[in-house]
């Protein structure tokens, strides 16, 4: 079930708990739960957090990650938590960002960012991968590569 972040802020641990739930896998939500914990864990693996959203990510090389995003936010919030993940992740240094999920529906996130990005030039592609999808974002436009 679902939290709205603006009633009731949650912990880590609750928001993974929901989102794994939220997954509808066929893998037990224990299993789906510690595959989760286990990414989390992995080196370079950075998390943050925003209402009621986790946004694990990693560095894959020059301005470029890799982030997997653990809702329990209502899809409002889920939306707003997202357009600032990835105007956090563009301060950082970012400029682009891959993901891959099961949810045709989170496509739309995407989508809605796309039709008024928060910042200059902002897009992304995605392609239907096995039985998900494989999401690149692009923050803007590229900045100078890190030497």
């Amino acid at each position: 079930m679902l939290v709205d972040s603006k009633k009731n802020q949650l912990g880590v641990e609750p928001i993974i708990v929901i989102a794994a739930q939220e997954t509808k896998a066929q893998e037990p939500v224990a299993s789906v739960y510690a595959a989760i914990l286990a990414e989390m864990n992995m080196e370079g693996s950075i998390l943050f957090q925003e209402g009621n959203t986790l946004f694990n990510y990693s560095h894959l090389g020059s301005r470029e990650g890799m982030f997997r995003a653990l809702n329990a936010d209502t899809a409002q919030n889920y939306l707003q938590n997202s357009i600032t993940f990835v105007k956090a992740a563009h301060h950082l240094g970012y400029d682009v960002l891959h993901t891959n999920f099961d949810d045709p529906r989170i496509l739309n996130i995407f989508k809605m960012i796309e039709r008024n990005p928060p910042m200059p030039d902002m897009s992304f592609e995605s392609e239907k991968s096995g039985s998900g999808y494989a999401v690149t974002l692009y923050l803007g436009a590229p900045r100078e590569r890190e030497s």
